[in-house]
């Protein structure tokens, strides 16, 4: 395992969040969580129809996902290559935006505050030079007015719909 694997850099941004940086593969990974230890900070969620004080918790990165990530790397990075990803309650994101810079297909799901509000500025922060694809469901067929309506042929089925280029492999998000 690389040196690059286990550094990772907290930084607070000039909007009071807190930025978390790790390279991955050479991709370098970088999101956004609220600094919930600030007593000055109102949730802007809070009245949301979906808000409890355990979705606040997505907008958190939990020191688990370090070593998810970590074993990710060290125990199942070739067996990730190409494989669909479904990431179940993926908060700011970190865990899956990972495992798609290896190489996975990664569709990241969670509260609709959470991933309006958190997972799809930061999966577009990281896949800011990557335009998105017009990409298959798991059905490899459109639907009428989306972007895989048509012809499907060239479209991998790997992928999930509205995918986002990262490293290896390619990211989607999708609230629940």
């Amino acid at each position: 395992m690389t040196q690059e694997a286990h550094q990772k850099e907290v930084i607070v941004a000039e909007n009071g969040n807190i930025l978390i940086r790790a390279a991955i593969n050479g991709v370098q990974i970088t999101v956004a969580k609220r600094d919930l230890d600030n007593e000055d900070f109102t949730d802007p969620n809070f009245f949301d129809d979906d808000w409890s004080p355990a979705a606040a918790t997505g907008f958190v990165v939990w020191q688990g996902t370090f070593l998810f990530v970590k074993m990710l790397q060290e125990e199942l990075a070739s067996k990730l290559v190409g494989k669909r990803v479904l990431e179940l309650g993926s908060g700011i994101g970190l865990a899956g935006l990972c495992a798609a810079a290896m190489g996975a297909h990664v569709l990241q799901t969670d509260l609709p505050s959470v991933v309006y509000g958190a997972l799809i500025p930061n999966i577009i922060q990281n896949t800011a030079n990557a335009p998105p694809q017009p990409l298959a469901d798991s059905t490899n067929r459109g639907e009428s007015g989306d972007a895989t309506a048509g012809d499907n042929r060239s479209l991998s089925p790997d992928k999930w719909r509205g995918a986002r280029a990262l490293g290896g492999g390619s990211v989607a998000a999708l609230a629940l």
